[in-house]
């Protein structure tokens, strides 16, 4: 299982096309999004971006024309796997960050970010190994899913089968693992990642808008599933 997080919408930058950002293609209808997350396990921080044509609904759409964006004064470097994803890595948790896309118009619109917005969350020590006959509730070190905060568990082999339990009620401590689920991952020698998501809508933006998920992610953990 690569260590990604494979519920982001970012993921899905894997399996779709883009479109150039030609002069067809308004400016200010351009919608940005933006990922930061910290990998516990790596002690990295990764700054993701992508842009859509009009909206959140819209085409994934490549940069052009002298667009860029900037997290920190570093720039963002395209993707060569999804063809429209930006992406940069910093050694340990950077807290503050800088987002600045300046738009092919000479626009530029930034944004102040604090990682510490979003809590922690590791898995509780007494987590697994888990039996295919029996259902589990998954309970993180961590507070409590707040507003605007989903937490996904993943687990599954790299190469195979990989699925996602999301709890999003706030005030939510644990994730329903049923048999089911385990018996569609398989028995053998797994890994399993826990993450929690913030969602921050941006202050300086186009017509278009744009919003952040803060991402706190445990990283891989073994698990044995019998």
């Amino acid at each position: 299982m690569k260590n990604v997080l494979i519920a982001s919408i970012l993921a899905m930058l894997f399996l779709v096309s883009c479109e150039e950002d030609d002069t067809s293609i308004d400016a200010k209808n351009i919608f940005q999004g933006y990922e930061l997350e910290y990998n516990a396990q790596e002690n990295e921080t990764v700054a993701r971006a992508f842009f859509k044509k009009k909206d959140k609904t819209g085409e994934f759409i490549a940069l052009d024309g002298g667009a860029q964006i900037r997290v920190n004064d570093t720039l963002l470097r395209r993707d060569a796997a999804s063809m429209a994803a930006y992406y940069t890595k910093f050694n340990g948790f950077v807290d503050t960050n800088y987002y600045e896309y300046a738009s092919k118009t000479g626009n530029i619109y930034t944004n102040e970010f604090q990682l510490s917005n979003v809590n922690e969350i590791s898995f509780s020590p007494d987590t697994g190994p888990f039996n295919m006959m029996s259902d589990y509730n998954v309970v993180w070190d961590g507070p409590p899913v707040a507003e605007n905060e989903a937490v996904i568990l993943q687990i599954g082999y790299e190469g195979g089968r990989v699925i996602n339990k999301t709890v999003t009620e706030t005030g939510a401590t644990k994730i329903e693992l049923e048999d089911k689920d385990l018996m569609e991952v398989g028995r053998g020698d797994a890994q399993m990642a826990i993450y929690r998501i913030k969602e921050q809508q941006l202050e300086n933006t186009n017509e278009a808008g744009g919003r952040m998920q803060l991402i706190y992610n445990s990283g891989l953990v073994p698990v044995t599933i019998e």
